[in-house]
């Protein structure tokens, strides 16, 4: 079904996009109380010129579905540099067309070009993303902060998981 998706870096005509995705994403997983960012907060730290978070883009059948928002990290265990995942989010009408899966596997690209060691994210508990993560070939670690590396990486990062 990735015949009808692609995936791109966010240009600045994608702003309104992006802060609808992050608000509609926080009130989904019943944090909106606690979203306080405003549209200036992610044109100055993810379109500004020293950007604190990259996105990256997914489109379906030609038109903006989701993003994934995401930023490096560092394991000083590993004496590498990682990826950490804030955020992915589809919207309702492109769910089941493994947008989110693309996007996940576009991060793991990145990753994999950059020389990370892993991808992270973390997810709230109850929320049932976990098992899509899951499934992704993620593991969970004892705070349920999941990683992504290795084999499992590569073989997203080149789509054949």
């Amino acid at each position: 079904m990735m015949h009808n998706s692609r995936l791109r870096e966010v240009e600045p005509q994608d702003l309104d996009f992006v802060f609808d995705c992050l608000r509609r994403l926080a009130h989904e997983v019943g944090e909106a109380a606690h979203f306080v960012s405003s549209i200036e907060d992610v044109r100055r730290d993810a379109f500004g010129s020293r950007p604190h978070y990259e996105v990256l883009i997914g489109e379906w059948k030609g038109q903006t579905a989701g993003l994934a928002t995401f930023f490096p990290i560092y394991s000083t265990y590993k004496g590498r540099p990682a990826l950490y995942v804030d955020n992915l989010f589809v919207h309702d009408w492109a769910r089941g067309a493994r947008l989110g899966r693309h996007l996940m596997s576009g991060v793991c690209a990145l990753a994999e070009a950059r020389g990370c060691c892993r991808v992270e994210l973390k997810v709230l508990s109850g929320n049932p993303a976990q098992h899509f993560y899951e499934s992704l070939g993620m593991s969970v670690s004892d705070e349920r902060h999941y990683r992504i590396e290795g084999a499992s990486m590569m073989r997203l990062a080149t789509h054949e998981g």
